[in-house]
């Protein structure tokens, strides 16, 4: 995978949204942490290897359990290279910044589900930094699907319908919310947003 394919971490531009696509990742041989150890995963199986997901903040990388039932972490962001507990953590207090009490979850297996959640968490952050909204919308779209009980979604699609400039989709959306979430800590500043849009369109009308 890493020195006969020469799949490799993105260091040089490590948000470049093809970094979160698995076929991009195939064909142009550089990826993410979370999409190679993606690849990592499917490879593994079709050995009928025991591997797992494991989605330590900031990093993602997998864990293969030996025969005798002990499991060995590799890091497929940086070749496949084996990493001890203690460089795991280095790694997270390196990427995420952290400088806090580490979390023994953060060692646990990653299901599928949540693999593709955060695939698609890192397209929303890539596309909103560099203001591509339709290209948000979409992503958002696809997390609504996968996560219909999050309801911060809908807001984020109205949020960003707000930033494309479209505020009858922003209207929808931001309402579509106060109704999933009206407990939600953000409604009054919601409300706010919605009052002089819901007038814009008003006279519109």
């Amino acid at each position: 995978m890493f020195d006969d394919v020469g799949l490799q971490g993105n260091r040089d531009d490590y948000t470049d949204p093809r970094n979160g696509f698995l076929n991009e990742v195939i064909d142009r041989g550089l990826g993410l942490p979370i999409t190679l150890s993606a690849i990592f995963l499917e490879l593994a199986e079709r050995l009928n290897l025991n591997a797992e997901g494991v989605g330590l903040p900031g990093h993602f990388i997998v864990g293969v359990y030996d025969e005798e039932g002990q499991r060995h972490l590799f890091d497929p962001f940086h070749s496949g290279v084996a990493v001890t507990r203690d460089q795991a953590i280095e790694l997270v207090r390196r990427t995420a910044g952290y400088t806090g009490t580490i979390n023994p979850d953060w060692f646990d297996s990653t299901p599928p589900q949540a693999i593709i959640a955060r695939m698609l968490f890192n397209l929303r952050g890539t596309y909103i930094a560099r203001e591509a909204w339709d290209e948000t919308l979409a992503t958002l779209e696809h997390l609504r699907v996968l996560q219909p009980n999050v309801a911060e979604h809908t807001r984020d699609m109205g949020l960003a319908y707000l930033r494309k400039s479209e505020p009858r989709k922003a209207v929808e959306m931001l309402e579509q919310y106060l109704v999933l979430k009206p407990d939600a800590s953000d409604v009054e500043s919601i409300r706010n947003s919605l009052a002089p849009l819901i007038d814009r369109l008003a006279r519109l009308n």
